[in-house]
């Protein structure tokens, strides 16, 4: 494994912080659009039942991302403040995030590294 030096951990640990702030910031604000678009559906569907039909699948389309998204954003709160539970809640987006190809996977591979570097524990005490 490619150790990092201490001063090069903190520069990891606040991009990093400020890659899920921006990428899952992103996700949130495109669940809460799809959320968002729920009411309009209505008046532009023909009949109730493709409304109904569309409404269900922006709703199970949208939920997941916004479960990812949430906890990314509060772990990259928690990188940027330097606390523990920030780091053990990163790790743990980090392995959910892997599933989701190819940024996901990308961010997910790119926390764990960074997170479960020897001096990691110690920087975010």
């Amino acid at each position: 494994m490619n150790l990092l030096r201490p001063e090069r951990l903190q520069q990891h640990a606040t991009f990093l912080g400020w890659l899920h702030l921006a990428i899952d910031g992103v996700l949130a604000l495109l669940a809460l659009g799809l959320l968002a678009s729920l009411p309009r559906l209505g008046p532009l569907a023909a009949a109730p039942e493709p409304a109904q039909r569309l409404g269900l699948l922006l709703l199970c389309s949208s939920a997941p991302i916004a479960l990812l998204a949430f906890p990314g954003i509060i772990a990259g709160i928690g990188l940027l403040l330097r606390r523990r539970w920030g780091r053990i809640l990163a790790l743990v987006v980090g392995f959910l995030s892997l599933i989701s190809f190819p940024i996901g996977t990308a961010l997910g591979l790119y926390t764990i590294w960074v997170l479960i570097q020897p001096g990691a524990p110690e920087l975010f005490n």
